[in-house]
């Protein structure tokens, strides 16, 4: 128990030393790598802040609605302060911090040895093992919210005793994902019914 106890101890280090790193690379060259994307979501985000919602009518969305997307974190930072290299900064470390959370909730619902052998495995999530995934991933943020919904919905899936609470939990999470467009429905859902059944 004791080894375990350490075990964990290192992964959670290792884990805020990556956060932190993504953090620090995000301040020090966030505002050099900007592309049309990332300063859409930033405007997107500014607006839902000074007006107040999650939802704007002034928006124009051009490919789906952002409903569980990042601007909600973001617009919140964006209440706080207005410096919008700040409000950059600390985006990118609470969702990829948020996109961890979500693994390792999905580890913790599987029966051990699994749960604890996925486990060792979270640094890799916050690897830039691509570009794309990078760029993407964990420099732009546009998948963070889909991949964490994705993790949080096989958590509640998988569980080990199944409750009632859980199926409530998954049933809204999968409605108000779906708000967003059939992005999550196509590529998540729909597969795990397909494998369930």
């Amino acid at each position: 128990m004791a080894e375990k106890k350490r075990n964990r101890l290192r992964l959670a280090a290792l884990l805020a030393a990556q956060i932190l790193l993504l953090t620090l690379l995000v301040w020090m060259f966030g505002t050099r790598r900007l592309d049309g994307d990332d300063a859409g979501e930033m405007i997107l985000a500014d607006l839902l802040a000074r007006e107040g919602g999650i939802l704007s009518t002034n928006w124009y969305y051009s490919t789906e609605l952002r409903v569980l997307n990042t601007q909600i974190l973001t617009s919140l930072l964006f209440r706080l302060t207005d410096n919008w290299r700040l409000v950059r900064t600390l985006s990118a470390g609470i969702h990829a911090s948020l996109m961890i959370l979500s693994y390792l909730f999905l580890c913790g619902r599987l029966p051990d040895p699994d749960g604890e052998r996925l486990r060792r495995w979270a640094p890799v999530v916050l690897l830039p093992f691509s570009y794309v995934y990078l760029d993407i991933v964990l420099y732009g943020m546009y998948y963070i919210p889909h991949i964490s919904i994705m993790f949080l919905s096989l958590g509640l899936l998988v569980s080990r005793k199944r409750r009632r609470l859980d199926a409530v939990m998954l049933l809204l999470l999968a409605f108000t994902a779906g708000l967003g467009g059939i992005r999550i429905p196509a590529v998540g859902y729909a597969p795990m019914f397909a494998a369930s059944l």
